[in-house]
């Protein structure tokens, strides 16, 4: 059985331009499987927004995505569910 996951971009300074993903629900067993498929789907956005962490002036990372349990137990295969994209 899976776990249902909403993931979103949320930093205050992260501009949602044309052909980017704005959020994610997925069908995954942990956050992590999560976070790495949503990485997977990433478009202009880049990769390493929906691992949870993007560079902040090459020395730190700063949190740019969330990511909450939003059903268990769900009977449905691995994957994206729904998709939040602003087509461009």
């Amino acid at each position: 059985m899976m776990n249902l996951y909403l993931i979103k971009r949320f930093h205050e300074d992260d501009f949602l331009d044309y052909d980017e993903f704005a959020g994610f629900v997925i069908a995954a067993e942990t956050e992590w499987v999560a976070r790495r498929i949503a990485a997977d789907r990433s478009s202009g956005e880049g990769r390493e927004i929906w691992l949870g962490f993007a560079p902040d002036d090459g020395n730190y990372y700063k949190p740019v995505s969330s990511i909450k349990l939003i059903a268990s137990d769900v009977s449905l295969p691995e994957g994206v569910v729904l998709a939040d994209y602003r087509a461009g």
